[in-house]
């Protein structure tokens, strides 16, 4: 029995769920051609839509089977969904299709799979039909395996670019699906990973690039690797670090510590920025809106979020540690997803000062970063040149690519070689020790520099501090530079208190061209206040002869519930080249709230 062009997908249903198909009983087909409408089939955000041929701006191969298509063919991406089913003896799904990119797989196009009550898996991978030389209709056909649970398919679709009107269209389109039900009589299919015609392309293994360390496996997924080349599940094999090969310890001997940090309760110490137009936040993952199974650890996750189109690195860092042998190893469970043409980024890498690094991360994650990637991977990675004592942090760097579609989170990080060093931020701060545990902000046409008076230009004219030799000084590149912020430390603050800060500060600037100098709070987990608490540009519109300290303690709006806050210093330097501003000394008060 056959039934063509169903208007509502609810009848299909309930023919599927009426009837269990008795033994000798044809198997029953359910054709959707999308001749007039989506039939239907439901779209989570919109992308996908209902077009005949006329009504495109862009054009599809010929030979379709009517002139009727769900398509996308905007910028974006898009669920497709049946509602639930009943397949007890198993099914036949038949996909007829078409997947353009701008270029060689920069597009995404994949049918999932769903029983009731369990996690979606990958049915049907059609990523490497992603190329700008498509120009015909694919048919691929999967063995949906008998199951007691009622299932769903999903078929999703990324579309990165638009095509040049009248050319063939970029995105995907579905001409037709057909969905023949078994009967009893029907052999009863095993395997759970559907089979596709593969496209004409050489064949390609699934492990990630090589680099120059000796790999380390990654946990297997439940599909199996196919033949086709960069799958959308994790690689057979983990990414090569650029770091020395990982060797699991034979014997007891080694670190006595081993630091986890999993981030569910706080951000345990890390602080997170935001520069280059993104920034790192803890957030509470939303699995809605990614194809992948939850958090292992947890909900709480590290997240990189776009705070601007340009959006690049950002920075997230481990509180300060100490080494206490010669070898450190990091496990990172993490998550991230993006394209071939658009990677995303992640690396691990020691961190020795404000502005020292590693020139080698300990672990460089990018080859995951070209693909969709389903599960959640812990990867391992070592160093082996540390010196007992030595003091450091880990820094994350994570990019999304130019994408804001894409995802890089972190579930857990586990540091086993080091400990974690006490830092005490609530006394007086000079700078005479240097920036370490501060980070670079936003680096618009400058950064935030530490400095020593003797080493300035004297042309400059910056008046000597009346105490020490450093102090925080505003490095401009540009006479058109923005706000240049840098972030504290955490400083912690516990219940009945109230805290509040001194600052000494240096400004010039004049009543056509003022300079500006603030301060603002972030919480831990990477939200900044609305507005400063503390603004200095009454000051910014002369050439301070000195340096200023004020006779006021500032209160810093520390909500009762936090546990933690970070302090952002922000400059704003005008449109005159010869603005300058400086910070000398930063005094954190506490007192404590009477009852």
């Amino acid at each position: 029995m056959t039934s063509r062009g169903l208007r509502k997908l609810s009848f299909f249903l309930g023919l599927c769920l009426a009837a269990h198909v008795a033994s000798g009983e044809v198997a029953r087909s359910f054709v959707f051609d999308f001749k007039n409408d989506m039939e239907g089939w439901l779209s989570y955000r919109g992308s996908w839509r209902w077009s005949d041929r006329d009504s495109l701006a862009n054009t599809l191969p010929a030979d379709s089977i009517d002139d009727g298509f769900a398509v996308v063919d905007t910028v974006g991406s898009d669920e497709l969904y049946t509602p639930y089913f009943n397949a007890t003896s198993g099914a036949t799904f038949t996909l007829t299709f078409f997947l353009r990119s701008r270029w060689e797989g920069s597009n995404s196009m994949y049918v999932d799979m769903q029983k009731r009550g369990q996690q979606m898996t990958l049915f049907i991978d059609l990523n490497d039909y992603s190329s700008q030389f498509s120009s015909s209709w694919i048919t691929v056909t999967g063995e949906i395996p008998p199951s007691e649970e009622d299932v769903m398919l999903i078929v999703f679709c990324y579309n990165g670019d638009v095509a040049p009107a009248g050319s063939l269209m970029y995105g995907c389109a579905i001409d037709q699906i057909q969905i023949d039900l078994h009967g009893d009589e029907t052999t009863t299919q095993t395997s759970t990973v559907a089979t596709t015609t593969s496209p004409e392309t050489t064949d390609a293994s699934t492990k990630a690039p090589e680099t120059t360390a000796e790999p380390t496996e990654a946990p297997e997924t439940t599909a199996e690797p196919t033949e086709a080349p960069e799958t959308t599940v994790e690689p057979t094999e983990a990414p090569e670090t650029t770091a020395e090969p990982t060797q699991v310890p034979e014997t007891t001997e080694g670190p006595n510590r081993i630091l986890e940090y999993n981030f569910q309760s706080s951000v345990q110490g890390w602080t997170l920025s935001q520069m280059n137009g993104a920034a790192w936040k803890r957030v509470e993952f939303e699995g809605a809106s990614h194809q992948v199974s939850p958090p292992p650890e947890g909900p709480w996750v590290l997240q990189v979020f776009p705070e601007h189109i340009f959006a690049g690195t950002a920075l997230a860092q481990s509180p300060k540690l100490r080494a206490i042998g010669s070898s450190l190893t990091v496990d990172l469970t993490f998550w991230m997803d993006g394209t071939k043409d658009l990677p995303t980024k992640l690396k691990a890498r020691r961190r020795e000062g404000f502005s020292t690094f590693d020139v080698e991360p300990i672990m460089n994650l990018d080859p995951y970063g070209n693909q969709m990637n389903y599960e959640w991977v812990m990867f391992r990675a070592s160093i082996h040149d540390l010196v007992p004592g030595e003091t450091f942090t880990i820094t994350l760097e994570g990019s999304l690519g130019g994408n804001p579609n894409n995802s890089v989170a972190i579930n857990k990080v586990v540091l086993d070689g080091v400990e974690e060093i006490p830092t005490d931020t609530t006394e007086f701060i000079d700078f005479e020790g240097g920036l370490f545990g501060w980070s670079a902000g936003n680096m618009d046409g400058g950064r935030w520099v530490l400095k020593c008076w003797a080493d300035l230009d004297p042309s400059l004219n910056v008046p000597q501090p009346s105490d020490g030799k450093n102090f925080l000084f505003v490095d401009r590149f540009d006479i058109h530079s923005g706000v240049i912020s840098l972030e504290s430390p955490a400083f912690t603050v516990s219940p009945g208190q109230r805290k509040k800060v001194v600052v000494t500060f240096w400004l010039r600037g004049s009543v056509v061209y003022p300079a500006v100098l603030r301060l603002r709070k972030k919480t831990v987990n990477g939200i900044y206040d609305d507005l400063p608490f503390l603004n200095l540009a009454q000051y910014g519109d002369i050439d301070n002869p000195d340096w200023i300290q004020l006779n006021r303690e500032y209160e810093i709006p520390v909500d009762e519930t936090e546990e933690a806050f970070q302090l952002v210093i922000e400059a704003d330097l005008g449109s005159d080249a010869g603005n300058m501003a400086a910070l000398d000394d930063l005094k954190i008060i506490t007192e404590y709230i009477t009852p």
